[in-house]
C-alpha cells in the first residue's frame, strides 16, 4: 500500500493569488498533509445514501465525498481552464461512479483519481486546497422544517412550449398600447413576449425601449451583438452548444429581462434555440420530492466569471429562490458551466443536495422545447423563471441581446395595471 503526502500553502496565499472567495476556504486548513491509501481505499457509509473516502490530514480523519470530488474535477473534458467555466452538467452517473484508485504524477504532486466508470480526475494542490469539505453537521435533514410548497398565482401561470405562438407585430406593439399591455402580460403569465416584423437592429432598439432601457454590462452598452468571435472567455461567443441556463448567475442580482433578435444567418447549420419552464420545473420536483426541492432553496452555491486581469464577478446564492414573505418562487439561478468550488455544504447533505440538483437537471431536460429563431423576431424572456441553450452551428450567425433589470420591466408591468410581484 503506497501513501502520498502533499504539503498544501496556506489558504491566504491562493486568496491572494487566484482571488477565490475567502468564503469558500473558511473551513478549510491552513496547513495540509494528504495521506490516501491507493490500494485501499476506505469508504464509510456515513448516512444511507451517503460515500464518503477518508483522508487523513495532519491527523486528523477527514471524509469527503466522492460525487462532490466528481463534481470538482478539473480534468480537460469536464473543466475550460481557457474560459474559467465547467463543460459537464450534473448527471445522474456522478452518484453511482467510485474511486478505484489514486496516484501522484508529476513534481506539483498533483492527484490523479480513476473512476469505477473510465473517467480520470486530476487535482492540483490549490484545488484539492478548495475541495475540502465543510466537517460540520447540521443534524439529520428531517430535522429542518421543509420549505412550504411553491405558491404560484395560476392566473398568473401559464407555461407554453410554443411562445411564437402568441406574438404581436412590431407596428402594432410600437402604436398601441394595449399591444404593448399584451406582450407585458405574455411576459408575466408565460415567461416569454415575443414581436414578429423587426426590421434590422435599430427597430430591435426601439422595441427595446417601449419596455425600458436596456442596462450597460461588461458584455455591452445596451443592445449587444453576439457572434462567434471569442470577444469574451465565453461559450455563448462561440460555435458550441450552450446547455440550458440562466443567465448573469455570476452577478449579485442576476438580470431580470433578456432578448434575442437574430439578425442575420447565412448558410450553415445549427444554431436551434431551447427553452425550459424554471417554475414549473420547481414545481414538479417539489411534487415528486419536497425534500430535495427543500435542499435547492437552502443551499448556497457560489457562482463567478472570471477572466484574469479583466473582470471576476462572484456571487452566492440558492438555486431556488422563494419570496420572504408570499412563499412564491421568486427566481431560478442555475448555471452549472459557472459554479465554483462549494466548500461548505455539511457532510450529511452532500449526498442530498446533489441528488436534488441532478434531478432537477433531468426535470428541465425533461420540460426543454426547442424553437428555430428567424431574423425579424424579437424573443423576450424572464430570465428569473426561464433557461435557455442552443445547439451548436456553423455559418453566420449574428444575434442581438440585450438585459433589462426585474425592478425596471415589472415597473413598466405595474404602469399599465398588471399585478405582479
Amino acid at each position: 500500500m503506497r501513501v502520498f503526502k502533499i504539503q498544501l500553502l496556506p489558504y491566504t496565499h491562493f486568496v491572494s493569488k487566484y482571488k477565490l472567495l475567502p468564503l469558500l476556504l473558511s473551513k478549510s486548513r491552513q496547513f495540509c498533509n494528504f495521506h490516501h491509501a491507493v490500494d485501499n481505499i476506505r469508504r464509510d457509509e456515513f448516512s444511507n445514501r451517503s460515500e464518503f473516502i477518508e483522508l487523513l490530514l495532519q491527523g486528523n480523519k477527514v471524509k469527503v465525498h466522492e460525487t462532490w470530488l466528481r463534481h470538482h474535477c478539473k480534468c480537460g473534458d469536464c473543466f475550460s481552464l481557457e474560459n474559467n467555466e465547467r463543460k459537464v452538467v450534473p448527471t445522474s452517473n456522478w452518484l453511482s461512479a467510485k474511486i478505484q484508485s489514486v496516484d501522484r504524477n508529476g513534481p506539483e504532486m498533483s492527484l490523479e483519481l480513476q473512476w469505477s466508470d473510465g473517467h480520470i480526475s486530476k487535482f492540483q494542490q490549490d484545488t484539492l486546497l478548495s475541495c475540502i469539505p465543510c466537517e460540520i453537521d447540521t443534524g439529520k435533514s428531517d430535522n429542518i422544517p421543509l420549505s412550504p410548497s411553491p405558491i404560484i398565482d395560476y392566473q398568473q401561470f401559464i407555461t407554453t412550449n410554443d411562445p411564437l405562438r402568441n406574438s404581436v407585430t412590431y407596428q402594432d406593439f410600437m402604436k398601441n398600447d394595449t399591444v404593448l399591455r399584451k406582450l407585458l402580460v405574455d411576459i408575466v403569465n408565460t415567461g416569454f413576449g415575443v414581436v414578429v416584423g423587426v426590421n434590422g437592429l435599430e427597430e430591435t432598439r426601439l422595441a427595446h425601449n417601449r419596455i425600458s432601457h436596456p442596462v450597460r454590462t461588461f458584455y455591452g452598452d445596451g443592445v449587444t451583438v453576439l457572434v462567434p468571435d471569442a470577444a469574451y472567455q465565453d461559450t455563448a461567443y462561440s460555435f458550441a452548444s450552450l446547455p440550458l441556463h440562466t443567465d448573469t448567475s455570476y452577478f449579485i442580482e442576476p438580470m431580470g429581462l433578456q432578448s434575442f433578435a437574430i439578425l442575420e444567418r447565412r448558410g450553415g447549420t445549427g444554431g436551434l434555440n431551447c427553452f425550459s419552464d424554471g417554475f414549473l420545473t420547481s414545481k414538479n420536483l417539489f411534487d415528486e420530492s419536497p425534500e430535495l426541492y427543500d435542499i435547492l432553496t437552502k443551499t448556497q452555491l457560489p457562482f463567478q466569471y472570471l477572466e484574469e486581469g479583466r473582470f471576476d464577478y462572484q456571487s452566492i446564492a440558492p438555486t431556488l429562490l422563494i419570496h420572504p414573505v408570499t412563499g412564491q418562487i421568486q427566481q431560478i439561478r442555475y448555471n452549472p458551466r459557472h459554479i465554483t468550488n462549494v466548500s461548505w455544504i455539511p457532510r450529511n447533505r452532500i449526498q442530498l443536495f446533489y441528488e436534488a440538483f441532478i434531478r432537477f437537471t433531468q426535470l428541465l431536460e425533461e420540460n426543454k422545447f426547442w424553437i428555430q429563431l428567424e431574423p425579424g423576431t424579437l424573443l423576450w424572456m424572464d430570465n428569473w423563471r426561464i433557461l435557455h441553450g442552443r445547439s451548436a452551428f456553423t455559418g453566420h450567425r449574428s444575434v442581438a441581446s440585450a438585459y433589462f433589470p426585474t425592478s425596471d420591466w415589472r415597473s413598466k408591468a405595474r404602469s399599465v395595471g398588471i399585478q405582479c410581484s
